[in-house]
């Protein structure tokens, strides 16, 4: 009885929290369908959890869709982020959700099925077939959208499968996802979805990295901090008012993909990098 309690609420919270964000961005009619298609996921979704967890399964197309609000996207791919999973993991029919959700939805939802069944295999002959096969089978950018903020969840988790499942879907974003992503001009969705999957897809590698960039990396953020005003103050001299100034030290599986060019010699690197 306390798992069933824990169970509803946090479903609650989570819904009660993404409403909130739904109502500040959006329309009362687009609140609508994002609302129905919020409460129809999640009665799909009824008493499954995520895989490893007792979490409430409503949250991972929660966790999609608020992504996909932050892009600014509209509420018909909101609602088919909602519902990306429903005619896999729930068993509803594609004739439910057009009655339900109409035509536009339903394609989207669709499209985000058919994306399920890609799978890497491994071998680099393959790999731009199928990033052409993600862009041909989806027809709407829309779709490519939703999964890989599908994947970027889902990377998110990943610990909870075993080691060869972990290393495939990690290979898989590294190799599919992550090009995909910076094909579309997603350049933070990129950096996102390569540091979750790289600890996973080359494990040695990736702690030998952090092993000897720790305080490297520290610098490079406390140097970033610190040059932040002086660039808005020389900015505002020549009359220029940006609305905000971003700033990042290089993500760690692009820095290692730097360093194998240099044999992963950091003082060579450091000599070219400007």
């Amino acid at each position: 009885m306390v798992l069933k309690n824990n169970y509803k609420i946090t479903a609650k919270i989570h819904m009660e929290g993404f409403l909130k964000l739904v109502q500040s961005k959006y329309n009362k009619k687009d609140q609508r369908i994002i609302g129905s298609a919020l409460e129809f996921a999640k009665i799909s979704h009824e008493g499954q959890t995520r895989v490893g967890s007792s979490n409430p399964y409503i949250i991972h197309p929660i966790a999609v869709a608020k992504n996909l609000i932050h892009l600014n996207m509209d509420s018909a791919t909101i609602a088919a982020a909602l519902l990306h999973d429903v005619i896999e993991d729930a068993n509803v029919s594609e004739r439910t959700i057009e009655k339900e959700f109409g035509k536009e939805i339903t394609f989207l939802v669709k499209g985000a099925t058919k994306l399920n069944k890609i799978q890497y295999q491994g071998m680099e002959r393959y790999v731009e077939n199928l990033r052409k096969m993600f862009l041909a089978m989806a027809e709407d950018v829309r779709v490519v959208l939703i999964k890989l903020y599908d994947r970027l969840n889902n990377l998110e988790t990943l610990y909870v499968f075993p080691t060869e499942k972990q290393q495939r879907i990690a290979k898989e974003s590294l190799e599919i996802y992550s090009p995909l992503a910076y094909r579309l001009g997603i350049g933070e969705l990129r950096g996102q979805i390569e540091d979750l999957a790289f600890p996973y897809a080359y494990p040695q590698e990736y702690k030998w990295l952090i092993e000897n960039t720790k305080e490297k990396y520290e610098e490079r953020i406390k140097y970033l901090k610190k040059i932040q005003p002086i660039v808005l103050r020389e900015l505002k001299k020549e009359g220029i008012s940006p609305q905000n100034i971003h700033s990042r030290a290089k993500h760690h599986y692009s820095l290692y993909q730097k360093l194998l060019k240099f044999d992963m010699d950091f003082k060579r690197y450091m000599t070219w990098w400007p």
